[in-house]
């Protein structure tokens, strides 16, 4: 896997599919920075909820059977 420093757009598809627990730990907690620093955008794309990143507190989208249901999400301090 390879990173570009700063971009603008990251687009992760399945990024956890097949990780030993530690390392899906460390590629969120990675992507947790990544997103906090305010410059990029993430589409993450899962099978599985639990999988999100702690970053995303805007929107989810789900596409069960071809229908598609989104959530706004309103971060709480």
């Amino acid at each position: 896997m390879h990173w570009v420093k700063h971009p603008t757009l990251l687009i992760l598809d399945e990024p956890l599919q097949g990780l030993d627990p530690l390392n899906r730990q460390l590629i969120r907690r990675f992507v947790d920075v990544l997103i906090s620093e305010g410059e990029t955008q993430l589409l993450f794309v899962s099978h599985h909820a639990e999988d999100a990143p702690a970053c995303i507190t805007h929107r989810l989208e789900f596409v069960p059977d071809g229908g598609l249901y989104r959530y706004v999400l309103t971060k709480i301090n």
